[in-house]
């Protein structure tokens, strides 16, 4: 069975403490959405750049058990209309690699951060007291 290895920007820096607080994060994050039992690998990838030449890198190496996803933030509005990768393209001139599908690259929404602690109790009551 394929799965998936999502490289995911952030984390803060090298210290592994911060990189044990992501993983879990995301698993909390990712077993909230119904994804128990078909869970993506999380690869923490640190700076944005660095998060996208991982995600290329493991492009330019197909891996038959894993699908490399690709998570940034969006670092503000996408235009109506445009694609993930134009969008990807415009601000930071990244193009997508040869061998990446348009379904291979996804953005969080502009400060997603704030987002995840601005309200907790609606949080709670959309994903449950897990969450």
């Amino acid at each position: 069975m394929v799965s998936a290895k999502i490289y995911i920007e952030g984390g803060g820096d090298s210290n592994e403490s911060f990189e044990t607080l992501f993983r879990r994060s995301w698993k909390k994050f990712f077993e909230s959405a119904g994804l128990r039992g078909h869970m993506p690998q999380v690869v923490r990838g640190g700076p944005r750049k660095r998060t996208f030449d991982l995600f290329t890198t493991a492009i330019a190496t197909p891996d038959s058990e894993r699908v490399p996803l690709l998570l940034v933030d969006s670092e503000g509005p996408v235009q109506a209309g445009r694609s993930v990768w134009k969008h990807l393209q415009a601000r930071d001139e990244w193009n997508q690699p040869g061998g990446a599908s348009e379904d291979q690259a996804f953005l969080m929404v502009q400060l997603m951060d704030t987002w995840f602690l601005a309200d907790r109790d609606a949080l709670k009551r959309h994903f449950g007291n897990q969450f």
